[in-house]
């Protein structure tokens, strides 16, 4: 209605529409002819179709009701209607990774909580605040309004220094939806999203995950939050300056594309028994009728086999391992890329993994547990994801059920694991 109201107001909106008809109808039939009347004709049909628009698109979405009663046609409505960030990035306006800033703290004769950074849009806003009394004492803790967030310990700052902060936080990162994460392991994305990272002065003050709203590319707040109304102060009354922005590590560890790489290293957990029923694919190749997927299939309570699934041809699978719950680190030798990974020409890893070019290894936690023949499917692996099943394929689930994250390997550390291995092949 164009001003902060009581929701009641809302009941009185029909009869307010239908009198601004009858008072349009009035002008229209009592007013001049000519010009002006052809003028006015078309303006209240120009403001009828916009308040029809915006009533409807209003109806769909109050609460957030379409949002999550419908979250695929959600989802691809939001796609096709909300510009990329690539968009954005072109008119310079992404303000994404991690940002760092220097802060110094006022004096204080009372506890106070004052905003440091805020991200989103009225009444869906998140905020790093600090929490600061009057011997000093500071507590940073992120606020995802309504629901509240992670904190920190309280720590002894010196007011008559300045301080470095660096904060990563989800809301930095656009819509689930954005195509920006069509090249992002599918269940990292949302691990991704959920990142609340502060550090003080090199030291770690949060590390925790939360929920955030979205927010504007260019939407960050710094030292204040007009955003929403909280019981927090508005406004910070010490200083922020030197305000900087990097590129994330996390997001660029979290690339599913895998081009002619022979060696491929992946942290990540694995779902609790019963968590997730359905093989967990780790690295896909081809399409939809014609390609491969190597995967971990659960057998038992913590018994796992690894298998090739190479489309209308079946699978081959691994001796069954032990695999405890929780975090492990996965290697991969793809053998078909072997000779084309410029990091690999002419090191000893790439003498000792030629016996494998048509195979898949794979190490968990450095014990090799797989050695896979492929037999339809070898040079589609100069090409995979990871983690995905967008293909289709009947053995696994349509995405790893966890975040997976890439680590660079040098090729000597990967020759060490290969010495190890033995002339069994499975």
């Amino acid at each position: 209605m164009g001003f902060r109201a009581n929701r009641y107001l809302a009941d009185f909106q029909a009869p307010l529409v239908f009198g601004a008809v009858l008072l349009a109808a009035a002008g229209s039939h009592y007013g001049p002819r000519g010009a002006l009347s052809r003028f006015w004709h078309f303006g209240c049909l120009v403001l009828c179709m916009i308040a029809a628009v915006d009533n409807i698109a209003a109806s769909i979405q109050q609460f957030d009701s379409f949002k999550y009663t419908r979250p695929g046609s959600f989802a691809r409505l939001s796609r096709a209607l909300n510009p990329s960030w690539a968009f954005w990035d072109r008119h310079g306006l992404v303000k994404s990774g991690v940002v760092s800033f220097d802060v110094t703290f006022a004096a204080q004769r009372e506890t106070v909580n004052e905003p440091l950074l805020t991200t989103g849009t009225p009444f869906y806003s998140d905020a790093v605040y600090v929490e600061q009394d009057r011997g000093g004492d500071v507590q940073l803790f992120v606020d995802h309004l309504g629901y509240g967030g992670p904190k920190g310990e309280h720590l002894h700052y010196d007011l008559t220094h300045s301080h470095h902060v660096e904060c990563e936080l989800g809301s930095f990162l656009p819509p689930l939806t954005d195509p920006c994460f069509d090249e992002i392991i599918p269940g990292s994305a949302k691990s991704l999203k959920s990142i609340a990272r502060i550090k003080v002065d090199g030291a770690t003050v949060i590390d925790g995950s939360m929920e955030f709203y979205d927010s504007a590319p260019w939407l960050r707040l710094f030292g204040e939050n007009p955003l929403t109304w909280t019981v927090f102060s508005e406004h910070f009354s010490g200083g922020i300056e030197n305000v900087r922005w990097t590129p994330s590590v996390k997001m660029e560890s979290r690339r599913s594309s895998v081009r002619n790489q022979a060696w491929l290293r992946l942290k990540g957990g694995v779902p609790t028994d019963g968590a997730a029923a359905g093989g967990q694919p780790l690295l896909v190749t081809g399409s939809t009728g014609n390609g491969a997927l190597l995967l971990l299939d659960r057998i038992g309570t913590s018994r796992w086999e690894a298998a090739v699934d190479e489309w209308n041809y079946g699978a081959s699978r691994s001796p069954s391992f032990e695999m405890a719950d929780g975090q492990h680190l996965f290697d991969i030798l793809i053998g078909p890329s072997v000779a084309d990974d410029p990091i690999w020409i002419g090191t000893e890893a790439a003498g000792l993994a030629s016996p494998y070019k048509d195979r898949l290894l794979v190490w968990i936690d450095a014990r090799l547990v797989a050695n896979l023949r492929l037999v339809h499917y070898r040079d589609e692996f100069k090409q995979a994801s990871i983690g995905s099943n967008r293909e289709g394929f009947s053995t696994a689930r349509s995405e790893f059920s966890g975040d997976l994250e890439r680590i660079a390997v040098a090729p000597n550390e990967a020759a060490g694991l290969l010495k190890l291995v033995g002339s069994t092949s499975n």
